[in-house]
């Protein structure tokens, strides 16, 4: 027995000024209710954006959000406490930078490559001293990190040392 129109969750659209949109109506075709449309404008537009989709009576908003808006998403998911967001928040979080891919990775017990993370550079050297060589190693920068182009492959402590004393 199929769910009628009236059990159906209100869908939206979730989008970001100057973002490519990943999903459309092409992507729902036999959904029989309106799919809703919303529109994040970057500079603080939390609650409008809010009161549009408490407005709008949206049950699921589907949409990527990049990485530059992920913070402020978490806050707007706070306080759409009702809302689904698909991707989940936990899938997009993890798509934020590679930390955030491991963290996601180690909380739902994923198998990734052994890795380490440090935010105290006493704890990293500490790390680095006793560890096997060679090791890839990064130091952020931020979720980017320009393609890949801070991670090293490195030789020794020594290596290892010089390039996380580099500023």
């Amino acid at each position: 027995m199929g769910l009628s129109n009236k059990q159906l969750p209100k869908l939206g659209f979730l989008y970001l000024d100057y973002v490519l949109r990943f999903f459309d109506h092409s992507n729902f075709k036999g959904w029989p209710n309106k799919i809703e449309t919303v529109t994040y404008h970057w500079k603080n537009d939390n609650d409008r954006f809010i009161k549009e989709v408490k407005r709008k009576k949206i049950d699921v908003l589907i949409g990527n959000i990049p990485a530059t808006a992920y913070e402020t998403f978490r806050e707007i998911a706070r306080a759409l406490p009702h809302v689904r967001f698909i991707p989940s928040m936990d899938t997009q979080f993890s798509n934020k930078s590679k930390e955030y891919v491991t963290r996601f990775s180690w909380k739902y017990d994923l198998p990734i490559p052994k890795t380490y993370i440090y935010y105290k550079h006493d704890n990293a050297d500490k790390f680095l001293k006793k560890c096997e060589y060679p090791k890839i190693i990064k130091k952020s920068y931020g979720p980017s990190n320009y393609g890949g182009y801070f991670v090293h492959k490195v030789d020794s402590y020594q290596e290892a040392s010089d390039l996380c004393d580099e500023n």
